[in-house]
């Protein structure tokens, strides 16, 4: 696997915060029926003294369904119906199909006790799974859970998905690094 690396506007932890914050205020704003400006402007009025009040959020839970509590979530897709999660916890993690009404687990994968498992994403019949120290992920076939091949990156692997072209490995850092996939 060739791999790029591309730090998405070399935000620091506070900056990608305070990027987060502003970006949940403009979505809040058009929830109630407003537009993003009125936050916008409470910010630069805030900024000058003005202090408005701080929203709060709530959820309303719709539907909860059965989870493995001895499963260690690491990643976890959504796909035809199913969910499919990678485990990890070294000597216990996975990579599995799960029915999520039941919660029953379809079809697993146990990786190598020296391998935590982490990120996961299916993309082009294959499931790609990330390991967290160990600088291995896996390719697995989607339909056998067969381990087709390994691949080696750099650095830690936190999180994995894809844009249809590339496989996008997270490291917990803000830089993405972009994976070709052959």
């Amino acid at each position: 696997m060739r791999c790029k690396s591309w730090v998405r506007g070399g935000l620091t932890r506070p900056a990608t915060a305070m990027v987060a914050f502003f970006v949940a205020g403009c979505l809040y704003a058009l929830a109630r029926g407003g537009d993003w400006r009125e936050y916008t402007g409470a910010l630069r009025a805030g900024s000058q003294g003005v202090e408005k009040p701080v929203p709060v959020l709530s959820v309303k839970v719709l539907k909860t369904y059965p989870h493995d509590p001895q499963a260690f979530t690491q990643g976890l897709e959504y796909f035809d119906g199913f969910l499919y999660e990678s485990t990890g916890e070294r000597g216990q993690s996975s990579v599995r199909k799960v029915d999520l009404e039941s919660g029953r687990v379809l079809q697993k994968t146990d990786l190598g006790a020296e391998y935590f498992g982490e990120g996961l994403t299916i993309f082009r019949g294959k499931i790609y799974q990330l390991t967290w120290l160990s600088k291995v992920g896996f390719v697995y076939d989607l339909r056998s859970f067969r381990k087709l091949r390994e691949f080696h990156y750099y650095g830690e692997g936190w999180g994995l998905a894809h844009d249809g072209s590339h496989l996008i490995l997270s490291d917990g850092t803000n830089t993405l690094r972009y994976l070709d996939p052959e």
